[in-house]
């Protein structure tokens, strides 16, 4: 579906014959209000973003629609050739070397707010000292002097007790990271030769759900450009309206004017250029109006076949379907150590923790974590 430009919705005016004699206008000499011509571009620019980007959300949806077709057939595969019972049974040994990971993750996050806090409680220090030192030299107590000591008291409380939190915080991350250590060592010590053959099907998996997540950011984004876009649209019309009101308002105030001072109205070639005025406002306003509800109406019908579409397209790499029985075939991992197997997990780790949140938002979650530790615990 592709949205009309507001300019090819608009009937160009019909010359006159040559030589025709027009009746006098009062608002002939009128000049068109300037915001109309720049309203109308902008709804030409974001009519033109909306086709844009619509096309691009298309092509999106069907590149992650590919991705995860090729993803369940692939994990199929896996499960073919590992075998079903060998994942489910080195399942424990993954999911623990993530928690691991995820333990290790958070408390060198924490120790960057440790330092953080570390570097306000010096500083505050440093204001408070400064002050007595002022003090000392015979400086006066007023107000000002007052509120400052006020403001580095308060930092310093505030970042002692965010020490306290972070600390906590830090050790208890620090437990669970080595108890889910110490079992992963033991698991692999009891289940070796499962855990490494069950290797490519995790490694896989990762993968793909990395390149699905790049695709489903992309996907996002795009979504909000159209939405964007469309506010955009709105916008502009709502601005139409506004312009078209202050226009007829003002004419309408010229017809009392001129009725007052006992003029006539204006005449009937008047009108009919102030009428050709308002029906090409007016099929403006009516072509944006359908075109965005029509767009609307388009996008919903998308959306609720694209859920319908994908619904049952979420990755369950726990079902066994009836790939088979496991297979007594050597792995192409078989002699990895666990030293070698270490090392995959923390690339297993981060992959599979990935990167859905980052900058200011993963700051904000990790904050809320440590502030709902309890200074005051032992």
């Amino acid at each position: 579906t592709v949205l009309m430009r507001p300019d090819e919705a608009v009937e160009k005016p019909v010359d006159k014959p040559t030589g025709e004699k027009e009746e006098d206008d009062p608002g002939a000499g009128e000049d068109l209000d300037p915001r109309v011509e720049s309203t109308l571009m902008e709804l030409n620019s974001a009519t033109d973003l909306i086709n844009e980007k619509e096309t691009l959300l298309e092509a999106v949806k069907k590149q992650f629609s590919t991705q995860m077709e090729k993803t369940h057939s692939g994990l199929r595969a896996m499960r073919k050739k590992c075998g079903p019972k060998t994942i489910a049974k080195a399942r424990p040994y993954y999911d623990l070397s993530f928690a691991a990971y995820k333990s290790q993750y958070d408390i060198q996050r924490a120790s960057q707010f440790y330092e953080r806090a570390s570097h306000s409680l010096k500083a505050a220090k440093r204001v408070i000292k400064s002050i007595e030192s002022r003090l000392e030299q015979g400086e006066n107590f007023d107000e000002h002097l007052q509120a400052e000591l006020n403001r580095a008291s308060e930092g310093m409380m505030d970042a002692e007790l965010r020490i306290k939190k972070t600390e906590l915080y830090i050790g208890q991350r620090t437990k669970a990271f080595q108890e889910a250590n110490d079992k992963i060592k033991t698991f692999f010590k009891k289940n070796k030769r499962t855990v490494v053959k069950a290797r490519p099907y995790f490694e896989f998996r990762v993968k793909q759900d990395r390149e699905l997540r790049i695709i489903k950011v992309k996907l996002l984004d795009t979504e909000k450009d159209v939405t964007t876009a469309k506010n955009r649209v709105a916008a502009a019309l709502k601005q139409l309206e506004t312009i078209s009101e202050e226009i007829h308002a003002k004419r309408e105030a010229r017809k009392k004017e001129q009725t007052a001072h006992g003029e006539e109205p204006a005449t009937t070639g008047a009108a009919a250029a102030t009428g050709d005025e308002h029906n090409a406002q007016n099929k403006i306003k009516e072509h944006i109006a359908a075109a965005g509800a029509a767009l609307e109406a388009y996008s919903k019908k998308r959306q609720d076949d694209d859920m319908e579409k994908m619904a049952g397209m979420t990755i369950d790499d726990h079902s066994t379907g009836d790939e088979g029985d496991d297979e007594d075939g050597e792995s192409d991992h078989e002699n990895d150590s666990e030293l070698d197997m270490s090392t995959f997990m923390q690339e297993y780790g981060h992959a599979r923790l990935g990167e859905e949140a980052s900058g200011a938002d993963e700051d904000e979650s990790l904050a809320k974590e440590i502030d709902q530790q309890d200074a005051g615990s032992p």
